[in-house]
C-alpha cells in the first residue's frame, strides 16, 4: 500500500475515533501529515482489545466466542464491573491469525479448546492465578485447551496450576521444552501427545499422577522427540526409572566426601576428596579451600570432574607448608544445581619424625628452646663420651633441621647422666638453656644471649654427695625487674 492510499485510509477513518477530528483540525497543514503519520502508529501497535468477547454469568465474567482475534490481543481483568475469571471452551478455536495473548492474574481456568489450532500463536504466559488448563483430565475428542497450537515455541506455566488437562497440547509440533511446577498433582491423558520437537521435560516438584481415560489410554508423552527425557530434582518422590514412557534424570547438586590428608612430609600434604556430579547433566567443577582456621582463604586444584554419575578421585599435594600450625582443608563442587562443601578435615606437621643423628652419646636428653628467636622450636641434645659425641644444637629451619652446634652454641658441655630443660626469661624469647649432670656434681647453665656458658656455682660440691648417680637438677633465676615482679630460685 502506497503511503498516500494509507494516509486516505486514516483520514476517512477518523470519524470512527472519538475526538480524532477534533484533534485533528486546529493543525497547520504542514503539520497534518506528522501527526497523522504518529496516530496511525498508535492505532497499528495498539493491542486489539475489542476483538475479544464477554459474557457474564453469576457475579464473573468469561470470555467468551470470539472468532475474529488476530494479532496479539489483550484479555481484559474485568467486564462491566465483573471480574474476569476464565476463558471460555473454544472461545478463541481456529483463530489462525492470532500471534499472541496476554491473560490478566484474574482469569482461574482456561476451558477445553480455549486456543485449539491457533496455529500461529507463538508463546503463551499463564499467571500465577491459574489453577486449571482444560476443563477434563481425559482426552475425548481431542480437547486440549492449545491443542494443535504448531507454532508454539514457548509455554510457561503458572505455580498454582494443578490440573495439566487431557490432551493440553497435544500437537504442539514446535515445543522444545515444557517446566512442570511443584503445584501441579495431576496430568490429563494424551496431554503432550505428538509434540514432536519436545525432549526435555522438567518437573519441579513430586511426579504428578498421571490420568488415564476409559477411551484413549495414556499416552501422555507418546510422539514426542527422540531422546526426550523427564527431568526431577533431589529430594521429591514419586519418580521411577521411567515416567510416562520416558527414560528419567535426576537433577542434584554433586555429592563431596572430604578425605584424610597424606603423603605428609616436614613441608607439605596430600589433599584428598571424592565427588560425583550424580548424573545432573551438568558440568561439574571442584576444588579444595585450605588455610589455617575454618575460613580457610586459599584455593587450590580446581579441575572439572563431568556430569555423569562416576566417583571422581581428587588427589592435590599442598606444598611450601611449616610445622606448627594445625592447617584446615575441605573439598568444594558445584554445578547449575548447587554448591556444596565437604567437612572440614585438618592436619598438622609439628610431630612428622626427622631422623637426627647424634653419634656416640651415652646418658642423652632433649630440650625445646628457640635458640635463635625466629618463632620456630630449636633442638638441643645433651650427650657424652664416646668418640666423637656430645651435645648438640639443631636449629629449626622450617623445613628441616640443622646442626649449628659450632656456629651457634661452641663450648656447649658434653655431659652424660644428666637433665636439661629451656626456659625463659623477660626480654628475648631466646631464653636459657640449664644442663644438669649428676656423677661430676656439675651444673651447667648455658646462655644463648651471650653464647657462653653462665660463672659456675662454686659451692655446690659442699652440698652433694660424692656417690652421687643419674641425678637430676631444677634450676630458677632471680629476675629483679621482670614484668614488676621479683621470682627467687635455687638449684639442687
Amino acid at each position: 500500500m502506497k503511503i498516500q492510499h494509507f494516509m486516505a485510509l486514516v483520514v476517512l477513518s477518523l470519524p470512527t475515533v472519538p475526538g480524532a477530528r477534533a484533534a485533528v483540525r486546529g493543525f497547520k497543514a504542514r503539520t497534518l501529515v506528522p501527526a497523522l503519520l504518529t496516530l496511525a502508529c498508535l492505532l497499528a501497535a495498539a493491542p486489539a482489545t475489542a476483538q475479544v468477547n464477554y459474557a457474564v454469568s453469576a457475579n464473573t465474567a468469561y470470555v467468551t466466542s470470539s472468532p475474529g482475534a488476530s494479532g496479539a490481543i489483550v484479555i481484559n481483568s474485568a467486564y462491566n464491573g465483573y471480574p474476569v475469571t476464565s476463558i471460555g471452551d473454544y472461545a478463541f478455536s481456529d483463530c489462525t491469525n492470532l500471534t499472541s495473548v496476554m491473560i490478566p492474574n484474574s482469569v482461574i481456568s482456561i476451558g477445553q479448546q480455549a486456543f485449539g489450532n491457533c496455529t500461529a500463536l507463538t508463546s503463551v504466559t499463564i499467571p500465577d492465578s491459574v489453577t486449571r488448563i482444560g476443563t477434563s483430565l481425559n482426552s475425548a475428542g481431542n480437547a486440549g485447551a492449545f491443542v494443535n497450537c504448531t507454532s508454539l515455541t514457548n509455554v510457561i506455566i503458572g505455580n498454582n496450576v494443578t490440573n495439566i488437562g487431557g490432551a493440553a497440547f497435544f500437537g504442539c509440533t514446535n515445543l522444545p521444552r515444557v517446566t512442570i511446577p511443584n503445584s501441579v498433582t495431576n496430568i490429563g491423558a494424551w496431554a503432550f501427545g505428538q509434540c514432536r520437537s519436545l525432549t526435555n521435560c522438567t518437573f519441579l516438584g513430586n511426579a504428578p499422577r498421571l490420568v488415564f481415560d476409559m477411551e484413549g489410554g495414556g499416552g501422555h508423552f507418546v510422539g514426542v522427540g527422540a531422546g526426550a527425557k523427564v527431568y526431577y530434582y533431589c529430594g521429591t518422590t514419586g519418580w521411577g526409572a521411567t515416567y510416562g514412557g520416558l527414560p528419567t534424570v535426576m537433577l542434584c547438586a554433586p555429592f563431596v566426601t572430604t578425605l584424610a590428608a597424606d603423603q605428609l612430609t616436614n613441608t607439605s600434604a596430600r589433599l584428598r576428596g571424592q565427588v560425583n556430579p550424580r548424573g545432573s547433566g551438568s558440568p561439574t567443577a571442584a576444588w579444595f579451600e585450605w588455610g589455617t582456621a575454618t575460613n580457610y582463604g586459599n584455593v587450590i586444584g580446581m579441575q572439572d570432574v563431568g556430569q555423569d554419575s562416576s566417583v571422581s578421585n581428587l588427589n592435590v599435594v599442598l606444598d611450601g607448608l611449616v610445622g606448627g600450625p594445625t592447617y584446615h582443608y575441605r573439598l568444594v563442587a558445584t554445578n547449575a544445581f548447587g554448591m556444596v562443601y565437604g567437612a572440614d578435615q585438618t592436619f598438622g606437621l609439628s610431630f612428622i619424625p626427622i631422623p637426627i643423628s647424634q653419634p656416640g652419646s651415652y646418658g642423652s636428653s632433649a630440650a625445646w628452646g628457640d635458640y635463635d628467636n625466629d618463632g620456630r622450636l630449636d633442638l638441643v641434645i645433651a650427650g657424652c663420651c664416646i668418640g666423637t659425641g656430645g651435645s648438640q644444637l639443631w636449629r629449626n629451619t622450617g623445613s628441616g633441621f640443622s646442626n649449628v652446634t659450632d656456629s651457634g652454641a661452641p663450648g656447649l658441655p658434653r655431659v652424660w647422666c644428666l637433665t636439661n630443660n629451656w626456659s625463659y626469661s623477660c626480654g628475648p624469647f631466646r631464653g636459657n638453656l640449664r644442663i644438669a649432670q649428676g656423677t661430676n656434681h656439675k651444673i651447667t647453665p648455658f646462655n644463648f644471649e651471650t653464647l657462653q656458658e653462665f660463672i659456675k656455682v662454686p659451692r655446690l660440691g659442699a652440698i652433694m654427695t660424692t656417690t652421687a648417680g643419674w641425678t637430676s637438677c631444677s634450676w630458677a633465676r632471680v629476675f629483679p625487674n621482670c614484668g614488676g615482679t621479683r621470682a627467687v630460685g635455687s638449684a639442687t
